[in-house]
C-alpha cells in the first residue's frame, strides 16, 4: 500500500498547527482509493502520515506509525526489504537514532523519512530515489516537507510560481537538475542524500554511494554469471509483490520490464494469483496496419497462463494539452484518456496496490553497453570491439569511426539533453545550460579511480546517478499517489545492482546483440523473438501520422502565441514552425507505416520535439509562471 508523509517545524517558537498538518494530509488524498491518516504533533512540531490503498482494495488500510519519544519523532514512507521488512519504520528509527544518516546505507528497500529531535529536522531519502520528499522553507517562520508538491502548493505553504531558469531549459534538459524543482520555492531531497535544518541552518550529505567493486573476472563463465542475474531478478520481484491478491505490472515492448512481468506472473502462480499486464498500443484505425510493442506483449501473454493483458492507446496530445491545464509541480498532462492514467485506473480497480515496473534497468541490469568500446579499447579486447562496432554500424547506418566517436560523445555528455534548440534558445539559456551541464557531468564523472570513458562500472553507477533518474522517479510516484498506487522497480535493487555493476561490460557485447548477458539469463522466461529481438518495439509508430494531421491546428497555436511575451520568451516559436513545416503530408507517412508492417517492423515516430514546447504553451498559459519572473 501507499504511504505519504507530511510536517512542519516552526522556527519561530510558535506551536505547529494541527489544523496545518491536517490540511497537508488532505491535499495528498486520492482522486480515488481508501485513506487512513496519522498525525503527531508537540511543540513547534508536528507530523503526518497516509496509508493509501486502491478502491478496488478488499481491506482498509492500516496507520502509518509515527515514533515518538519525548520531543523526538519521526515519520517514513517506507517499504523495506530483507531483514526489515516486517517493521520498516522501527529499522529506521534504529539506524538513524544509533548511527546517524550513515546508519541508513546498509538498508535495503525504498524510503523516505523525516526525524524530529527538538532542535533540528533531518529530512533522508532512499538510495535510488524511488520515494518523493520535497520541502520548503521560510526564513525565521517554518520548515514545511512532503511527499508530494500538492501539499506544500495547495496549503500555501509554497508560492506556485515555477522558476524560470528550469523553464528556460526545460526542452533540453527535461527537468530541473540537483535539489530544484520546477516550482521555485520547492526543494528535493537527493536520492542516498540527508538535508538536516533548523534555526542553525541548514546542512546536507550523502550517506551511500553505489560501490564499484572489482570487475567479475573475464574467465568467468557466461551461464554462470546469467544464473545468478536470473536468481537476484527473481529475487527483487518477489520482493515487491503485494502479501495477497493479484498483482500488476508493465510490459513493454522491451526485455526490462517484460522480463519483471513474466517473473512476478510465475512467482504469483504458485498460490493461484493472477497479474494483470499492461502494455501501451495503438488504437486500432481502419485501413492501417502497423507494428508496435503489444505484439510483443501478446506473445508474452499466449506463453504465461495467468497473465491478463489489456493495452491502452491515447489521445493526440495536442487535444489533451488543450483540454488540460498542467500541474505546476510537475508539469504534466494530466488527463484521463492518458494512457498511464487509463492504466492506473484499471489497476486501482481490481485492488492492486503495487504496479511493477522494468525502468532503470538501463543503467546498471541491462547495461545497453553504450561506451563498452572505449572498456574494450581499455582491456585491449580487439577481438570483440571490431564486432561491437560493426554490429553497431551496421544498425545505425554510419561508419564505425563515426560510431566511436559517437560513443565517446555520449560519455562527455549527459544522456538527457533531449531536442535541437533554435538561435534565440541558445542564447537566453547559455548561462543555465552551463549549470545543467556541471550537474550532469558532477553526476556521471564523480569517481576517484578511474575516468568514467574507460570503465563502464562508473558509467553505470553515473547513470543510476543522473538527477534525470530522480525526477522521473518522483512524476511515477506522483501519478501512482492519486489511485493509492506504488510503483515499484525491481531492477533497481540493491543486492542486483550490487553484482551487475561488477559484470565487465564484454558480457553485453556479442557479435549481434548488446544486453547480450541479460538475455542469456533470461532464456526460458522471455519468448525468444522477444528476447532475442534487437530493436526494441516502440509504443507510439503513429505519432506522426497524428502530429501529420494536426498540422494545421499545430501551425494556428503556434500563431496564436506570437503576441504573447510569456511565451515567446521560453519557446522558439520559429524554430516549431521549421518543424511543423517539414512535416510530410499525412498520405505518406500512412504509406511509411504501412511499409514497415510489411517488413514486420514500426514505423520509428519522429516529431517527439514537438511534445515538449505543446507541453510548456500548456502550461504558460495556465498562467503558473509569476509574473515577476
Amino acid at each position: 500500500m501507499t504511504m505519504l508523509i507530511a510536517g512542519i517545524i516552526r522556527l519561530d517558537d510558535r506551536p505547529a498547527s494541527p489544523d496545518c498538518l491536517a490540511a497537508m494530509l488532505r491535499a495528498m488524498h486520492p482522486i480515488r482509493g481508501k485513506v487512513v491518516e496519522s498525525s503527531h504533533a508537540k511543540g513547534r512540531a508536528a507530523f503526518g502520515a497516509l496509508r493509501l490503498a486502491p478502491a478496488g482494495a478488499p481491506t482498509e488500510p492500516e496507520p502509518v506509525p509515527i515514533v515518538a519519544r519525548g520531543d523526538e519523532m519521526m515519520v517514513a514512507d517506507a517499504r523495506l526489504y530483507g531483514a526489515f521488512t516486517e517493521e520498516p519504520s522501527a529499522a529506521l528509527w534504529q539506524q538513524l537514532t544509533t548511527e546517524g544518516p550513515k546508519g541508513c546505507a546498509s538498508l535495503h528497500g525504498d524510503f523516505a523519512a523525516a526525524t524530529w529531535d527538538g532542535e533540528a529536522l533531518l529530512l533522508i531519502r532512499d538510495h535510488v530515489g524511488v520515494r518523493p520528499l520535497q520541502y520548503t522553507v521560510r526564513e525565521g517562520a517554518y520548515i514545511a516537507f512532503a511527499s508530494l508538491p500538492a501539499a506544500l502548493i495547495d496549503t500555501g505553504l509554497a508560492e506556485p510560481g515555477l522558476d524560470a531558469d528550469v523553464l528556460e531549459t526545460w526542452g533540453l534538459s527535461y527537468g530541473a537538475p540537483g535539489e530544484r524543482t520546477p516550482v521555485k520555492q520547492i526543494r528535493s531531497v537527493l536520492p542516498a542524500h540527508w538535508v538536516r535544518m533548523g534555526k542553525a541552518g541548514r546542512e546536507t550529505g550523502r550517506y551511500w554511494r553505489q560501490s564499484l567493486g572489482r570487475y567479475l573476472s573475464h574467465r568467468t563463465p557466461a551461464r554462470e554469471v546469467a544464473d545468478e542475474m536470473r536468481r537476484l531478478v527473481d529475487q527483487a520481484v518477489r520482493r515487491r509483490l503485494p502479501p495477497t491478491g493479484p498483482g500488476a505490472a508493465h510490459i513493454s515492448g522491451g526485455i526490462d520490464s517484460t522480463s519483471v512481468a513474466v517473473l512476478a506472473a510465475r512467482a504469483l502462480a504458485e498460490t493461484d494469483r493472477a497479474l494483470h499486464g499492461y502494455c501501451l498500443r495503438e488504437d486500432p484505425e481502419e485501413g492501417l496496419r502497423w507494428v508496435d510493442e503489444s505484439q510483443h506483449a501478446e506473445l508474452v501473454a499466449a506463453q504465461e497462463p495467468n497473465i491478463t493483458l489489456k493495452g491502452f492507446g491515447t489521445r493526440d496530445w495536442l487535444t489533451l494539452y488543450s483540454e488540460t491545464a498542467l500541474h505546476p509541480a510537475t508539469l504534466q498532462c494530466i488527463h484521463p484518456d492518458e494512457a498511464e492514467e487509463r492504466i492506473l485506473g484499471d489497476v486501482a480497480d481490481h485492488g492492486v496496490g503495487v504496479l511493477l515496473s522494468g525502468w532503470i534497468g538501463d543503467q546498471v541490469a541491462s547495461w545497453r553497453g553504450i561506451t563498452n568500446s572505449h572498456e574494450l579499447v581499455r582491456t585491449l579486447d580487439l577481438a570483440l570491439l571490431p564486432r561491437a562496432l560493426a554490429r553497431e554500424s551496421a544498425r545505425s547506418g554510419r561508419s564505425r569511426a563515426r560510431v566511436l566517436l559517437g560513443a565517446l560523445y555520449r560519455a562527455i555528455n549527459p544522456p538527457p539533453m533531449l531536442g535541437r534548440p533554435g538561435p534565440r534558445q541558445i542564447a537566453t539559456a547559455r548561462a543555465i545550460l552551463g549549470d545543467i551541464l556541471r550537474v550532469s557531468d558532477a553526476a556521471i564523472e564523480r569517481v576517484a579511480d578511474e575516468a568514467p570513458s574507460r570503465d563502464t562500472r562508473a558509467q553505470r553507477r553515473g547513470r543510476l546517478e543522473h538527477w534525470w533518474i530522480e525526477k522521473q522517479l518522483e512524476i511515477f510516484a506522483q501519478k501512482g499517489a492519486r489511485y493509492g498506487i506504488s510503483y515499484a522497480f525491481p531492477l533497481a535493487d540493491r543486492d542486483l545492482i550490487d553484482f551487475a555493476i561488477q559484470i565487465p561490460g564484454r558480457f553485453y557485447e556479442t557479435e549481434t546483440h548488446n544486453r547480450a548477458i541479460y538475455r542469456h539469463a533470461m532464456a526460458g522466461v522471455l519468448p525468444d523473438r522477444v528476447r532475442l529481438s534487437i530493436n526494441k518495439l516502440m509504443p507510439w509508430p503513429c505519432e506522426d501520422l497524428r502530429v501529420a494531421r494536426m498540422k494545421d491546428s499545430i501551425a494556428l497555436l503556434i500563431e496564436s502565441c506570437r503576441d504573447d511575451p510569456l511565451v515567446e520568451r521560453f519557446i522558439d516559436l520559429d524554430r516549431m514552425s521549421e518543424v511543423v513545416e517539414a512535416l510530410p503530408d499525412a498520405s505518406t507517412i500512412h504509406a511509411e507505416i504501412e511499409a514497415a508492417a510489411d517488413r514486420g517492423k514500426e514505423h520509428s515516430a519522429k516529431r517527439v520535439e514537438l511534445f515538449t514546447p505543446l507541453w510548456l504553451i500548456s502550461a504558460l498559459r495556465a498562467g503558473v509562471v509569476a509574473a515577476d519572473d
